[in-house]
This record gives structure tokens, sequence and C-alpha cells, in this order.
């Protein structure tokens, strides 16, 4: 079965934790949530127009806390780093292979560069909901469903 990740943060979450197997990262597909200089620097690409400062994932989803909320939290950054250089590595191989497509930096994903990605990777093309007119692709909702019927799972 193959894999199609949809969102960094998550990928953050699986590889914190364990629960992601390199296999799939070695194999899957790639179409995140973010722009590659976010992907690739965080810190510095750290969302955009009024969203700006609010998107360091390595901040928010490696933070410690001290058993009482109003003391200043920490971020665990040797683990941080370490996710993220792994994440990092297996983006650079998907390049590489030709199995990521980066949504734009001041954009959104779309359906037809999802279906480049599939096309050129051998798979069956997504269906375009017939009612979404600006081909904008929101959540992992929209990829099941545009992939349904097909041997490959969502990762959102």
């Amino acid at each position: 079965m193959l894999h199609l990740f949809c969102s960094f943060r998550s990928l953050l979450l699986e590889l914190k934790h364990g629960t992601r197997a390199k296999e799939h990262l070695a194999a899957g597909l790639f179409y995140l949530d973010c722009s590659r200089l976010h992907a690739f620097a965080p810190w510095k690409h750290d969302g955009i127009g009024a969203n700006k400062g609010q998107f360091n994932e390595l901040h928010y989803l490696f933070l410690k806390r001290a058993n009482r909320k109003d003391q200043p939290a920490d971020v665990d950054g040797d683990l941080a780093g370490r996710v993220h250089l792994q994440l990092v590595a297996a983006l650079e191989e998907a390049e590489r292979d030709g199995r990521i497509a980066w949504r734009p930096e001041d954009g959104h994903r779309d359906y037809h560069t999802l279906n480049g990605l599939l096309a050129a990777n051998g798979q069956q093309l997504a269906l375009i909901p017939r009612d979404h007119t600006a081909f904008i692709i929101g959540s992992g909702r929209c990829f099941r469903e545009a992939l349904k019927g097909r041997d490959i799972i969502v990762c959102d």
C-alpha cells in the first residue's frame, strides 16, 4: 500500500513518537501542507501574511512545560533537531526520486499538482470534485475523497 503524506505537522509528531516506519517515508509520496522553505527551516519561514510568526512546529510540538502552567516553557532542541533532520533527509530523498510536490510559498495545494505527482509515480489520477471550482485541496478529508478506491493510504 502506498502512503501519501500531506501533513508536515503530523509527520513531525509521528517521527517524534516513533510511530512512523522509515520504509513508509522511503517509498511514500509527499504533498505537504507547507512550502519547501518552511519544511526545511520552519523557524525562518514561519507562516505568511497574517499568520507570520505562528507556525514553527518545532517549537510547538517539542515544547516542554514545567508542572505549573504559569512557569516558562522550554523547547527540547536536541529531539526537535534530530527529528527535523530525519524528516529533511526523507524529503531530500523524495525530491531526488520525484516523489514530492511542493505547495507554493504563497499559495495552496491543488488537484492539478496532486495529479502531476500521481502520474509521475505511475498512479491513477485523483478525482476532482465537480463543485470544487478553485481546485484547492484543504484537508486530509479532501485527499481521501479524491483518492477513494485506490491503494493509497492518506497520512494527514
